[in-house]
Order: structure tokens, then sequence, then C-alpha cells
């Protein structure tokens, strides 16, 4: 697909890789293959989709897959297309939380890496020396040195799309709240709701003057933008869902 052609181009040169597969599956008398695999949508937020990447090095004799370099990619919702890459420091070892701005946290741990980079140092001390350079080219180029800790990976661009989407998932929010309100119960529903509609509208709005700076947006569209989502805030404070729902419609309108 074209989307997996974008992961190619981002993250490795196929044909150092295929080399590099040769080189490890002769050491190792075994099957080798170094490909790009991706787990599917790993998070969905106001700013897009992440989806985890990862080139890795799988020996399926051993039935064995080792991550050596690995990427979080954002995309829209809505076309696939991505609108950042963020190579990650190491592999994750927990959930990936997504913030209300739309950041990525992610716990690391270097010991996922520590065998495969053991491995290549092996295979490298016993391979000619015109192996060992294309290894070596390899390791500088894709196994990063050990470090562990925690990543945060924020968002740099496309503030347009927070935008959108943060003021769609509002208005959507609102039309729950209409359908469900008038029933039994329903009170502490009603207010859990509203408060996320709000805090998505103050997300829109925090990202609407970078979407401007940036130039994603033009001046005219922005200050329509911001006059619709300040009436917005009002509306929700008084809890007046009837009058803000349509309000937010027509800015999630005007991205179509």
């Amino acid at each position: 697909s074209d989307t997996y052609k974008q992961y190619d181009r981002l993250l490795f040169d196929g044909v150092l890789l295929r080399r590099v597969q040769e080189i490890i599956g002769e050491a190792l008398g075994l099957e080798t293959y170094v490909q790009v695999v991706t787990a599917g949508a790993v998070a969905i937020g106001a700013n897009g989709g992440m989806t985890f990447v990862a080139l890795r090095l799988i020996i399926p004799f051993l039935r064995v897959g080792m991550n050596l370099r690995t990427a979080n990619v954002l995309f829209d919702r809505e076309t696939g297309e991505i609108i950042n890459v963020a190579l990650n420091a190491e592999q994750t070892i927990s959930s990936v939380p997504m913030g209300p701005d739309g950041t990525l946290s992610v716990a690391n741990s270097p010991l996922f890496r520590i065998i495969p980079f053991v491995l290549f140092e092996i295979i490298k001390a016993s391979t000619p020396r015109r192996e060992r350079r294309v290894l070596q080219r390899f390791m500088d180029r894709f196994l990063k040195p050990l470090i562990g800790g925690i990543s945060k990976y924020g968002i740099t661009g496309r503030y347009d799309l927070i935008v959108r989407d943060a003021a769609c998932a509002s208005a959507d929010r609102i039309k729950a709240i209409l359908f469900y309100e008038d029933e039994e119960n329903s009170e502490l529903s009603v207010l859990a709701d509203s408060k996320d509609a709000k805090r998505l509208v103050q997300q829109a709005l925090e990202s609407l003057g970078k979407a401007r700076d940036s130039g994603e947006l033009s001046p005219a569209t922005s200050d329509l933008i911001e006059t619709e989502l300040l009436s917005t805030v009002t509306l929700l404070e008084t809890m007046d869902h009837q009058v803000a729902q349509p309000i937010l419609t027509q800015v999630c309108e005007l991205f179509e």
C-alpha cells in the first residue's frame, strides 16, 4: 500500500537491509528476515491515529522476532495520510497513554534490544572484513545506544487537523448528550460528557493559534473558527447543548 511505502522510505534502506539479512542468515545457518512490521492502530486521539512500527529481525526456525528500531507514526484518521514519524529511543514496555494535548508518553526498556545488540557484535567479530563494514554501517544507523527511560512525543505540525478533529469530536459528544439527557438518572453522564466536550473545545482553541501562525489556516478562517468556538465555551458553561451542537458541527464542516 502507499502507506507501507511511506514507512519503507522513512525507516530503512532496503538494499542495505537485504545485504545484512544475507550476512546474518549465513552466519547463523538459518533463514532470517529483516522487515518492517506494524501493530495496527494503537491509539486514536483528537489529532489523529497512532500506529507502532518496527524494523524487526525475524528468525522463523527459532520463532523469534527482535525489534531493532521502532517508531511512532501519527496518521490522519480519515485519509490515512502520515502526519509525522518519531523514531523511538527504545522499545516500549507498557501501554502508550495519550495526553489531552495529543502527546504520547512511552516507557522504554533497553533490555529488549540487548539481545540483537550482542548478536550483531558476535556475528560482526566472526565475519570477513567486507561484511563487517556492512554490519557496522547497519548498526550505526539502526542499533542506537541503549538508554531506557521515558519518552514523550508531541505533534510539530498540522495543527489544523487538531482543530478539526477536536471540534468534530466535541460536536459528536454533545449530539450524544442530546440523545439521552432526558432519560432517567442521566445527570452524571451528561456532566461527564459535557466536561469532555469543553475540554475538546479548549484543545481546538489552543491549537488554532499555532495553525494560523504556521499558515495551515488563513487569518480569515481562523478568526471565524475562533469566534464560533468561543461562543460554544459560554454555551457549554450554561449547559446549553441544543445551541452549542450545531455551532460545533458547522466548525467541523468548514474543513470538508
